[in-house]
């Protein structure tokens, strides 16, 4: 070919070239800002949250509007000392949009502060290590322009699911404001809350006179937000006084399923006999910083309304095990550092305690409750002595057990010849995939001539639970016994 000949050739494929790449860039370019800005929400809702509300919003418009309305889950993670404005001047902007906020910073003694405005959407909020401030409120003050429903529109209409957790608040007012603007709430999770400098947890653990008036106010606000709340079904209040007017109107909460109260060392234990029948799951927290057995708030020795509890969580609590006989339909049973009753009362920390009458009465409780799934015992009070090992059989009477810890503070973890009658031959414990009797971390102050548990048993075990993934028995397991 002469050279006239491929220059000919070539300059039309180069110009052909040129315009292919030319139509197929400006068409796309086009077609993307036209897509229906509902469409394009929908495509970037596949996008990491970050990229679609930086990079993406910046792509015109019409994709900025489109990347607010495709983030109604908002997740944004702060940094120590990094400041909300922008995030506040966002979520001002598009406070039509978000159905659900989770705003949380790692350091919580920074606490960086937020004003939370009129969220019309919103069903769940989640805040953590942050210091709040409602309309109406300023920073170092401790009161409301608008309390209640004194304010122009509801703050949070659509709100269901509120959880606070290392939160600082401005007053105690606050609390009812909150619930004043959310009157549909069905869950309210809150603990280790701040009002102004004072964390209510450490307040209620050491209370002196000069505090006396602020738990007042506090357990007065508890019962006002309560009021403001006919339906909700879960309640968690971890760090505040509850006071008997707040529990009087638990018991008219028909719809409550799930409490969890701390500190009930400073509110009488019989009172929890107003909660109303519709309670299924039951978490009741004493002062863990209280070791002496006798000053554990103790459990009233009935609750007949509870009969159809179904999770029952006690931690540093006093516990008779005739409260327990009632709740046959028990599926989660956690005793946490608790003692069991009867225990005399000048019982320590150091002293070990034997209790056959008591031990006989919970292992009696414990063989009826055939539909356990998880049974943990931390119990001051168990006697592993003198109680006949055979009774031990009740602690996996339910063969839906899938996990089993047993941690007594007691001079032996469990009765010796215990373990051949929890886990006999032919017994089948198909679901149980975690067993615990006596973690190596719990000690070893015992006789060392009084492990109870030796290479037969080990066998027994294997036998009865083929589905056992985790196995721990820690310091109860006799020298040369083949695991």
């Amino acid at each position: 070919m002469c050279p006239q000949t491929r220059k000919n050739v070539l300059k039309p494929f180069r110009y052909t070239s040129c315009c292919t790449l030319q139509a197929s860039h400006s068409p796309m370019t086009t077609s993307a800002a036209s897509l229906p800005e509902a469409l394009t929400a929908q495509i970037l809702q596949h996008v990491p949250q970050q990229q679609r509300l930086q990079q993406c919003a910046l792509v015109c418009k019409a994709w900025a509007s489109a990347a607010a309305l495709a983030t109604i889950h908002v997740q944004q993670k702060l940094k120590p000392g990094q400041a909300t404005s922008a995030f506040e001047s966002w979520l001002q902007k598009y406070a039509g949009q978000p159905e659900s906020l989770e705003l949380s910073c790692s350091d919580w003694n920074t606490q960086p502060q937020l004003r939370l405005c009129s969220l019309a959407k919103l069903q769940r909020l989640r805040l953590q290590g942050l210091k709040l401030l409602l309309p109406g409120q300023e920073e170092g003050s401790d009161a409301c322009a608008c309390v209640g429903t004194n304010c122009p529109a509801p703050l949070l209409p659509s709100l269901q699911h509120l959880e606070l957790s290392s939160v600082q608040l401005a007053s105690s007012s606050s609390l009812v404001q909150l619930a004043a603007g959310a009157q549909g709430l069905t869950s309210f999770r809150t603990r280790g809350i701040t009002i102004g400098q004072v964390e209510f947890r450490c307040v209620v653990s050491h209370m002196d006179d000069s505090q006396k008036p602020a738990v007042q106010q506090m357990a007065a606000a508890i019962t006002g937000l309560l009021q403001q709340l006919p339906r909700l079904a879960v309640l968690e209040l971890l760090g505040f006084p509850v006071s008997d007017a707040a529990m009087q109107q638990l018991g008219g909460m028909q719809g409550l399923q799930e409490v969890s109260l701390e500190h009930v060392d400073h509110m009488p234990m019989c009172k929890l006999q107003h909660l109303p029948s519709s309670v299924t799951q039951l978490h009741l927290q004493g002062n863990s910083l209280q070791t002496e057995a006798f000053a554990r708030p103790s459990m009233p020795p009935q609750l007949q309304q509870l009969a159809g509890l179904l999770r029952l969580e006690l931690r540093s609590c006093a516990v008779p095990p005739t409260v327990l006989g009632a709740f046959t339909r028990l599926q989660v049973l956690k005793l946490a550092s608790c003692t069991l009753l009867p225990a005399p009362d000048d019982v320590d920390d150091e002293e070990v305690v034997f209790e056959t009458e008591g031990t006989a009465a919970l292992l009696d409780v414990l063989a009826g409750m055939t539909c356990l799934q998880d049974l943990e015992l931390s119990l001051r009070g168990l006697d592993t002595v003198s109680t006949a090992p055979q009774r031990f059989s009740a602690l996996t009477a339910s063969t839906q057990l899938t996990r089993l810890a047993v941690d007594p503070y007691s001079s032996t973890p469990l009765a010796k010849g215990a373990a051949r009658h929890m886990f006999p031959a032919g017994r089948q414990l198909p679901q149980l995939h975690e067993l615990t009797i006596m973690p190596d971390d719990a000690g070893s102050d015992w006789p060392l001539t009084q492990w109870c548990i030796d290479s037969a048993d080990i066998h027994s075990i294997a036998s009865c639970c083929i589905g056992l993934q985790t196995l721990d028995l820690g310091h109860s397991v006799r020298p040369g016994a083949e695991v």
